[in-house]
């Protein structure tokens, strides 16, 4: 279950998201007329926990910082803002001609044109798309995109949002200078 990213030649990647049994459905978390999501549900074996973003999978540090209490969505965010900052460098000095993304508005990436830390509403429009790609910032783009584009990738399939995202940061490493020491991939 959730599954789709670009996958990196050499690398085994998680399958399906096993949950615990008699959770492994979208209907065993989710009602089955509505998306809402019952914290009861999941406080059985994780016990203390009030949000579903505190809940930690793996006792892994894969941040590299020493913490290994922070929920598993507090480290997929830190991997997708990591690797969205590297991707804005990886285009400016790999390419020559900056990049930004969207979250909403299609076709996501447009060509930076200010570099004023946030992307403008007359940098979203499609004649601004980007299209200054290489194959690495393309790969490094669309895993960026797919995991964000799951609010619940953290629960879905936490491991396989962070392989992509890890494997993505690493492939850019390779042509520009990215930061990837200490991270651990499940």
């Amino acid at each position: 279950m959730w599954q789709g990213g670009y996958e990196f030649p050499g690398q085994s990647y998680a399958g399906r998201f096993r949950h615990a049994e008699g959770f492994d459905r979208c209907v065993s978390c989710h009602g089955a007329h509505q998306t809402r999501v019952a914290l009861k549900e999941c406080t059985g074996c994780h016990r203390g926990v009030a949000d579903f973003r505190a809940i930690r999978t793996t006792p892994l540090d894969i941040l590299g910082k020493g913490d290994t209490r922070a929920g598993i969505a507090v480290v997929i965010d830190d991997l997708r803002v990591r690797l969205g900052a590297e991707i804005m460098a990886y285009a400016s000095k790999v390419t020559g001609r900056p990049i930004v993304c969207s979250a909403t508005a299609y076709p996501y990436f447009f060509n930076y044109l200010n570099a004023n830390g946030v992307v403008d509403e007359s940098e979203m429009a499609f004649p601004n798309r980007y299209r200054s790609w290489t194959p690495r910032l393309m790969r490094a783009s669309y895993n960026y995109q797919f995991t964000g584009k799951d609010p619940g990738a953290f629960a879905h399939n936490c491991r396989y949002a962070i392989e992509l995202l890890i494997d993505s940061l690493k492939d850019l490493a390779r042509a520009a200078p990215v930061e990837v020491t200490g991270l651990v991939r499940p």
